[in-house]
């Protein structure tokens, strides 16, 4: 670490000599690029930590947003398998309702009939009476 310092100092002083000079001392220039030529030092001069390109930033953009898309599709897929269990099984309650609708509405009929014929005959009898 301290070898990286050491070299980041000496990038600072060497960058502060191509300075046009404007009244301010060498050492002061120096100082002010420390920071600078620290960074330089530490990450490189083309692989800083921050930095990142236009293309790398759209492609996690276009990434992102298909990460969004699968979950919402997946989501959407899960509602509609839902929603189709759902309505199978409200077809399946409204067929047996219907068909117990349809016994009971048989067996009401079938004992009309018969209560019917028993009234003709019934009827008849007293009309061959008369």
């Amino acid at each position: 670490l301290q070898v990286k310092n050491e070299r980041a100092t000496k990038l600072a002083i060497d960058s502060t000599r191509s300075f046009p000079s404007n009244g301010t001392s060498r050492r002061h220039r120096a100082s002010m690029n420390l920071p600078v030529a620290a960074a330089v030092a530490d990450h490189g001069t083309s692989n800083f930590a921050t930095i990142r390109t236009t293309s790398i930033v759209t492609k996690q953009q276009k990434e992102h947003m298909q990460e969004e898309m699968h979950e919402q599709m997946t989501g959407y897929k899960r509602m509609r398998r839902e929603h189709q269990s759902a309505l199978l099984k409200l077809e399946d309650k409204c067929k047996m309702e219907m068909e117990s609708h349809k016994q009971l509405l048989d067996r009401e009929y079938e004992a009309l009939l018969q209560q019917f014929s028993r009234e003709l005959e019934r009827l008849q009898v007293s009309i061959r009476f008369r």
